[in-house]
């Protein structure tokens, strides 16, 4: 028994710390919006009427907090290193970034891969340099036609870290250049019923960044095996002692 348990105890730890040697990365920016528009115009670009898009009023959704997250996977691309950059970067179908989703005042949209695009890129920069260190994600979609758009770039500028693809990170803008630290992102979205667009986009002031490994399929079973089967031997263990003691 005493085997046993120490078996999916280390299997259920190695789970855990494969995740480490993770290629797939969720990163996660939070900051404030500025400099934002919300508007919709007709195919000529006239008539143009602000919009509520992102809870925006008169157009502007200025002040507003925002989330923005990239999914990544760093085994796929193509990687280009120097002495001072590390840069990822692919097009769909080969993309490193697989979609972005920025959320403000409760409403969500995603920047991604589009099924019937012959124009669609998605990019995946991680900066790291001796003097002016930090961590770049971007992402753009777009259709053949021009019709549907998407871009998100951001930038956070940190000094304690020497930024790696294959990195965790959870911290703020740091050093002398950290209010350098921005972002920006657009979306165009073609409304062919009323023929018309909806334009959003803004500037971004990032105040915090994560970024988190996210386990593989195959370590998520093995990690399920090995604390399922941990917790069954617990209680065999736990009746077996119950009956001797009786």
């Amino acid at each position: 028994m005493r085997i046993l348990l120490m078996s999916l105890a280390a299997a259920a730890a190695l789970a855990a710390g494969s995740t480490a040697q993770a290629a797939a990365y969720l990163a996660t920016y939070t900051g404030v919006v500025s400099d934002s528009y919300a508007f919709q115009a007709d195919s000529n670009g006239d008539n143009q009427v602000n919009t509520n898009a992102f809870g925006a009023v008169n157009g502007s959704f200025d002040g507003a907090t925002f989330t923005l997250k990239f999914r990544y996977d760093t085994a796929v691309g193509s990687e280009a290193r120097s002495n001072e950059t590390d840069n990822l970067s692919g097009s769909a179908p080969s993309s490193p970034i697989s979609w972005a989703v920025i959320s403000i005042n409760g409403h969500s949209a995603s920047i991604g891969p589009i099924a019937d695009s012959l124009v669609a890129a998605f990019n995946g920069v991680i900066i790291g340099m001796p003097d002016d260190r930090g961590f770049v994600h971007q992402a753009e979609s777009g259709d053949a036609g021009g019709l549907d758009y998407g871009v998100a770039d951001i930038f956070l500028f940190n000094t304690t870290v020497d930024a790696e693809l294959n990195q965790t990170f959870s911290g703020p803008p740091s050093g002398g250049d950290a209010q350098h630290s921005h972002g920006v992102f657009g979306l165009q979205r073609y409304n062919a019923a009323t023929d018309t667009f909806r334009v959003t986009g803004a500037n971004l002031t990032p105040t915090y960044l994560t970024i988190q490994a996210i386990p593989e399929p195959a370590t998520w079973a093995l990690m399920l095996i090995g604390f399922g089967g941990l917790g069954a031997a617990l209680r065999l263990r736990r009746r077996t002692s119950r009956r001797a003691a009786a």
